[in-house]
């Protein structure tokens, strides 16, 4: 059943009948925050409707029935699969949630809280780098367009010359990393695309720590 036929029939149904949609397939609640267990139930029922951004959530009164819980929590929930960039929440009378595609922005800085204490080595990374960036390129570069080409010229041009003071080699620095990341953006494997992506980050904010 799509989603479209569930919010249309949420109204037609008793509680029993929601509670057993939602619960359906799906493990006990586990002893923990009740919002974060119903942030994974929304994600878990999401990918059950085969929800597509752009896709409409069903009213907050609707939610709260369909999942057993109070506004408040419900409340929390929404709040939180908006911080992680699965819905985006607006208010007023025509407002709601609806389903969004994760910004890179977005997925990259939760990951990058991972390693914030970790203490990567250069290394580490480049090591990483070395044995996916290669197929990453490959995957690429029937997909770079003129623009893309230019830009690219550009950031070669931009480090080409030897800079003699430390803020103009950390720039040239950053174009260089800029120029990985105009292929791994046309890299038709989002895994490829986003781990790249993801290496000239780290890269990146050590260049801009090392200030």
């Amino acid at each position: 059943m799509c989603i479209r036929d569930s919010y249309n029939n949420i109204n037609n149904r008793n509680d029993s009948d929601i509670g057993a949609e939602v619960r359906d397939g799906m493990e006990p609640l586990a002893r923990q925050k009740l919002s974060d267990q119903i942030v994974d139930r929304v994600k878990w029922w999401l990918m059950a409707e085969s929800m597509r951004p752009g896709d409409r959530l069903p009213q907050e009164k609707d939610l709260v029935e369909l999942f057993g819980v109070s506004r408040g929590t419900m409340r929390e929930a929404l709040k939180a699969l908006e911080v992680q960039g699965l819905i985006q929440v607006s208010a007023g009378r025509s407002g709601g949630a609806v389903v969004a595609r994760v910004p890179y922005e977005t997925a990259a800085n939760l990951l990058g809280n991972y390693f914030y204490f970790k203490d990567l080595k250069a290394e580490e990374i480049y090591a990483m780098r070395r044995q996916i960036e290669p197929e990453m390129a490959v995957s690429a570069v029937g997909h770079l367009t003129q623009d893309d080409l230019v830009t690219m010229q550009d950031l070669i041009d931009a480090c080409d010359t030897a800079e003699d003071t430390p803020d103009a080699r950390r720039m040239q620095r950053l174009n260089e990393l800029e120029f990985h990341n105009v292929i791994a953006r046309r890299s038709p494997n989002s895994l490829y695309s986003f781990n790249c992506r993801f290496i000239n980050l780290i890269l990146a904010q050590q260049v801009t720590v090392k200030k």
